[in-house]
């Protein structure tokens, strides 16, 4: 229910922060929506466009290193 204890408090949570009103790709793919994928810096995505952020992990800087954002 959307007036449950438990939505209420799922939104309390989401206070403060500023969540997009983006519309959803068709089939969740960007191959499907080829317009979305053209807007992949609004859209914050890497895996649709190539899109990133200067403080993105591209890439592993030494053999046996990984990181995790």
């Amino acid at each position: 229910m959307i007036d449950s204890e438990e939505v209420k408090e799922w939104m309390k949570e989401l206070d403060g922060w500023n969540i997009p009103d983006l519309a959803p790709t068709t089939n969740g793919e960007c191959a499907g929506d080829p317009q979305f994928a053209a807007d992949a810096e609004k859209r914050g995505w890497w895996t649709c466009g190539g899109w990133t952020r200067s403080t993105d992990i591209t890439e592993c800087p030494d053999k046996d290193t990984w990181g995790v954002r």
